[in-house]
């Protein structure tokens, strides 16, 4: 990383954008919001993060009550995913914090990977300890491994105040009914349904005078319709159409907090799996490391499991 590099962003009215429709949201979950279909809370009709622990093996919330610094701007909202629909698993996580605490994270961040002689952290290759990070950091065994990414979780933990995490068992989604998943837009790929509620997760923690600007990693599959999505939502959720005012897709090489959601998200996808189909996993007590409560920061996560998909399915193929 050249320290005196300048990363330009570039903000484009969405008008700009193509205001054509396709015919998935003609008689599906966002048109019926339209008609008034549904009366849950704030009028979304998908289910938001718990705010209390439920004691279930696949659903982790820990709400931490605190005072965010009082100041009015923009929140930043840094996501990525895990996997794709032809894996047992799919997730959706990143991470929440007030624009003034992104400059100090990145100084820490970039810190780090210096000392370590790395350009960049990805997890594709950081999580496999018998391949060398860097010409600093060479095979390791899984422990060793931990530890050396340990200063990355304690970067988050330092300068974020709230992680959001959406996973969901692919197979289970799939054999959703076609009345379902006709009310969450007639899509058939669970990443979009993680997308949709890791972006709606945080509305109940916002004040009235926040606003929330989403950056996510720049996926080719899955970008277009992300941001179709969120246009959506916009337009039909009066408190989204306040709060939300804008989205951006990124190269997660150039923004370490896309990075810092990227180790976020293929922990959550390997915790959910563990969960599911009662798999271990080699990085389990870094999950327990990230995700350890403490004051100041908020963890909420929601593992969507077949049995919890199925409960669900019977209230949307009804209309609630």
């Amino acid at each position: 990383h050249n320290a005196g590099a300048w990363r330009l962003r570039f903000v484009c009215s969405p008008g700009l954008a193509s205001k054509r429709r396709t015919r998935t949201w003609g008689a599906g979950l966002l048109a019926s919001q339209e008609r008034g279909h549904t009366n849950r809370q704030r009028g979304y009709p998908l289910p938001l993060m718990s705010v209390k622990c439920q004691g279930q093996a696949s659903v982790l919330c820990i709400p931490i009550p605190h005072e965010r610094e009082r100041l009015m701007g923009i929140l930043h909202g840094y996501f990525d995913e895990s996997g794709k629909v032809d894996k047992p698993v799919v997730a959706f996580c990143g991470f929440v914090t007030p624009v003034s605490k992104v400059q100090p994270f990145e100084d820490e961040w970039y810190s780090i990977l210096r000392s370590y002689e790395m350009g960049s952290l990805t997890m594709k290759r950081a999580f496999k300890a018998h391949v060398p990070l860097s010409p600093k950091i060479r095979k390791q065994s899984f422990a060793g491994r931990i530890e050396t990414l340990k200063p990355f979780a304690d970067c988050i933990r330092k300068h974020f105040e709230y992680g959001i995490a959406v996973a969901i068992e692919v197979e289970a989604f799939k054999h959703m009914s076609p009345q379902a998943k006709k009310q969450l837009g007639g899509v058939e790929n669970p990443h979009y349904l993680a997308f949709l509620q890791g972006m709606m997760a945080f509305v109940h923690h916002l004040r009235s005078d926040d606003r929330i600007s989403f950056i996510c990693d720049d996926d080719e599959e899955t970008a277009w319709n992300c941001y179709r999505f969120y246009r959506r939502v916009r337009k039909i959720h009066s408190v989204s159409k306040k709060h939300f005012v804008s989205i951006s897709f990124a190269d997660d090489q150039s923004f370490p907090a896309l990075q810092a959601a990227d180790l976020f998200s293929s922990l959550v996808r390997m915790r959910a799996r563990s969960l599911f189909f009662r798999t271990p996993y080699d990085y389990a007590s870094l999950f327990s490391y990230l995700t350890a409560p403490q004051p100041r920061f908020t963890w909420g996560v929601a593992l969507w499991d077949k049995d919890k998909l199925k409960k669900w399915d019977g209230k949307l193929a009804q209309g609630r």
